[in-house]
């Protein structure tokens, strides 16, 4: 049934005479030939598999015949007309057709036969003779039988002799049977199809006349025969564009029946035509579906947006998307379900990716294959923005959703995707293509890693030459932002991975990361790559270079400043991944933190400064990692800082002590290290913002902070104990600040009276902040008297310019 010959189609010339013989005994019933009814079906579809493709007349008097025998099957078995039209059919029909369909004659004797079937027809029409519908149907059907199994050429002859047929079959059209109709087009398909077009310009004027006139069964019939026939004419076009300038002649006031007719037309001329014929024809058939894609009737623009899955994509997909970018609601939705139906039908979908984002590419950067596409574009509709490509992008995604695990359209459309982009890395079209399939991407890491991890080692290999060439900064980044924008699963290994290409990709990263001639965008990007990957096989390789900057001393952390900071970039981004799993590790970093972190700083050593404030990051990174340990801590521990050690093995956790000892100031700490502690909290708390762990943050150190604050003869530190203060109060949500909000007004007022200048300006800061923060703390009488009071007094009396200033600012909010 697949692929039919003549060697079985011969068979089922034998199975047809064995069916006409029984027909001919009249025992069909008595025999069980009514049993065989699928047998016989399933011979006449065999039949057909093979003719519709070589003789496109003979396999129309097959699928009557077919239609004639499905019904009949459809009818129940207990059925007396099932009996009734079996006896009409084999008794009388198949006798006439069996032979038909098995004979081959000479021309001389099918002209003959074709005479005597037409003469009654032609009776009835000339002398308006009443004939059966069933006759003329019979008579027909064994006309196109006849003429069907002819050879090209040997039609040819017969039409060329032939005078009457034409005309007979054309009134026919008149008939409200709808297989009269269709297989009366069939007939005058084939004749026309030996004629030239000039010559058939009467009857398609006369045809397209009754487009108009007549119904449905009619209309339906012409139409089929117009788009075979601009099938059957091709390479020319004459009859196409005659029938679409009588459509399009209008068109905008034109009915509805009208511009359907137009799409009915081209459906049938897509569905007709092979390859090479819609290739030819499709410049000219998307001029005409683009017009209905504006229609304002949605089933016509729907029906149009299904046509252009089976055109030529690099003509369609150019006017489809020039339709998206339009200002028109309608015409918008109506281009992107052509898009999506072009997608979903192509037999090569990836072609019509590809064409969709070089078209893309070339809007973005204003390129032109031809003069004329300069017309296409207007101005104000069609003017390529981020919105307009993420739009098409999405349409795309929409698409792949449906795919779920096609591992062949994978298979085959990530490399070549992936081609393109690391050609193009810097492509704002591709890059954010990728990102939106970065989704589907991330469930197929076995098919990208292969192809990224060599790309990665050969940017590698050309980082000496780094400096000289900037070319080399997008070959090294392509692959690490297609990295980038892939899901956390596709970074978690699973047995379906290869072990060689999931753990050697995360060691070319790590080499990008620390090599000395990488350039800081992409040394950024790796540490943070590197990362995403599980914790237990990547710290290790840090680790080691921890070590080695623990056995040289900070000179060498200077030394190598970019590697230390790229390390520490990667740290901190795998306590914010993978949070207490850093634990065991946290002693050996912490060492050389500690010894960075107490080196004391000089105008000129902004390299230092950077370090310290990575070491400060990464530590309240850890510290608000452990916060959920702390919620409901109680403890008034202070110990020696010389008994650190004993604690830190305890991992992240021991933060928490560690920042209390370093800022208590009964302990032996210098000033350097207590500052920087200090401001780990500040960033802890920046960080945190208004999160529930700020309230742990709070109740930890709040009271610590006062009490430190009282205890501290050094002004800088009391201020460094306010600012920390401040800033957890500033950062904390308004419903968790009450329980602070007294004692922490308190300590601002005190500020506010404090010797120093820095403390004073802290205590205003504070003091504003609960003034947004906490105002009902303002509502008791003596508490606003005091505040007012504060306030003059700093605002007419105080040293200090900026302090006066705020505190200015601070009285117009509370009314003075």
């Amino acid at each position: 049934r697949r692929l039919p010959t003549r060697l079985t189609v011969s068979a089922c010339d034998t199975i047809l005479l064995i069916f006409h013989g029984i027909g001919v005994s009249n025992d069909y019933v008595e025999n069980g030939c009514l049993s065989y009814i699928n047998i016989f079906i399933s011979t006449l579809e065999e039949m057909n598999e093979w003719y519709r493709d070589h003789r496109n007349l003979y396999s129309s008097a097959v699928l009557h015949i077919l239609s004639i025998l499905n019904n009949i099957k459809m009818i129940p078995k207990n059925d007396e007309t099932r009996y009734h039209n079996a006896d009409a059919f084999f008794a009388k029909n198949l006798v006439i057709y069996a032979p038909k369909l098995v004979e081959i004659k000479s021309k001389k004797k099918i002209q003959q036969i074709c005479d005597d079937l037409l003469l009654p027809i032609k009776r009835s029409q000339e002398n308006d003779e009443d004939i059966s519908g069933e006759v003329v149907l019979l008579n027909l059907t064994s006309i196109a039988i006849e003429l069907g199994k002819l050879s090209e050429s040997k039609l040819k002859s017969y039409f060329e002799t032939d005078t009457s047929l034409m005309g007979i079959t054309f009134n026919l059209l008149t008939s409200n049977d709808e297989y009269i109709c269709t297989i009366s087009l069939y007939i005058l398909q084939t004749c026309f199809s030996f004629q030239n077009a000039e010559s058939t310009d009467p009857l398609s004027d006369a045809l397209l006349l009754m487009l108009d006139q007549k119904g449905d069964i009619t209309s339906k019939a012409i139409l089929s025969f117009y788009a075979q026939f601009i099938v059957n004419e091709y390479p020319k076009t004459i009859l196409l564009n005659r029938i679409l300038q009588y459509i399009n002649v209008g068109l905008e006031n034109s009915s509805i029946e009208k511009r359907e007719t137009s799409i009915n037309i081209l459906s049938d001329v897509i569905r007709l035509s092979n390859k090479e014929k819609l290739e030819g024809l499709s410049s000219r058939i998307s001029r005409e579906l683009i017009l209905r894609i504006s229609d304002e009737e949605l089933f016509l623009r729907t029906h149009a947006a299904k046509l252009f899955s089976r055109l030529d994509i690099t003509v369609i997909i150019p006017s489809i998307l020039q339709k998206i970018y339009s200002r028109d609601v309608k015409t918008r939705s109506a281009a992107d379900v052509a898009l999506l139906e072009t997608l979903t039908q192509h037999t090569q979908p990836i072609l019509v990716i590809l064409k969709i984002l070089e078209c893309l590419q070339k809007r973005a950067e204003r390129r032109f294959d031809s003069p004329s596409d300069f017309q296409n574009i207007d101005d104000d509709d069609n003017i390529l923005n981020n919105e307009n490509i993420e739009r098409v992008i999405r349409i795309i995604v929409k698409w792949m959703s449906n795919l779920k695990m096609d591992s062949k359209f994978w298979n085959d459309f990530i490399p070549e995707f992936i081609t393109i982009m690391l050609s193009s890395p810097d492509d704002q079209v591709l890059v954010k293509s990728c990102s939106q399939f970065s989704a589907y991407f991330s469930q197929h890491s076995g098919i990208l890693f292969p192809i990224l991890l060599p790309q990665i080692k050969e940017s590698i290999e050309h980082l000496d030459n780094l400096e000289k060439d900037d070319s080399f900064l997008y070959k090294a980044l392509s692959p690490l932002l297609i990295l980038r924008t892939l899901g956390d699963k596709c970074f978690i290994y699973n047995a379906k991975q290869s072990d060689i290409y999931f753990s050697d990709i995360s060691e070319q990263i790590f080499v990008h990361m620390i090599h000395p001639n990488q350039s800081p965008p992409v040394r950024k990007l790796a540490s943070e790559l590197y990362s995403r990957f599980p914790i237990d096989i990547t710290i290790h390789r840090a680790m080691d270079i921890f070590n080695n900057f623990i056995e040289t001393g900070v000179i060498a952390v200077l030394e190598n400043d970019s590697v230390f900071k790229s390390i520490l970039l990667y740290m901190c981004n795998a306590v914010i991944r993978w949070k207490q799993k850093i634990d065991p590790y946290f002693p050996t970093i912490f060492t050389i933190i500690k010894k960075l972190l107490d080196v004391p700083l000089t105008s000129e050593e902004q390299n230092m400064l950077n370090i310290q404030r990575g070491c400060i990051d990464f530590l309240a990174l850890c510290l608000n990692s452990s916060l959920s340990y702390y919620d409901n801590i109680q403890t008034s521990r202070i110990v020696e800082v010389n008994d650190t050690e004993d604690y830190l093995d305890t991992g992240i956790i021991s933060l928490y002590q560690i920042i209390e000892d370093n800022l208590n100031p009964v302990n032996n700490v210098s000033a350097q290290l207590r500052i920087c502690f200090g401001n780990i909290l500040i960033k802890s708390a920046t960080i945190l913002g208004e999160c529930s762990d700020l309230v742990v943050l709070c109740d930890l150190y709040f009271h610590k902070l006062a009490t430190f604050s009282s205890k501290s003869s050094e002004m800088y530190m009391k201020s460094v104990y306010l600012k920390a203060i401040f800033t957890i109060i500033y950062h904390m949500d308004e419903n968790a600040i009450t329980k602070f909000a007294s004692d922490a007004f308190s300590l601002a007022i005190e500020s506010c009276s404090n010797q120093s200048e820095k403390v004073r300006m802290v205590g205003l800061q504070l003091l504003g902040a609960l003034m947004g923060k906490a105002p009902n703390t303002f509502n008791d009488v003596n508490t606003m008297l005091m505040c007012k009071n504060t306030l003059s007094s700093i605002s007419n009396l105080d040293q200090s310019i900026e302090c006066q200033n705020l505190a200015e600012k601070l009285q117009s909010l509370i009314g003075i």
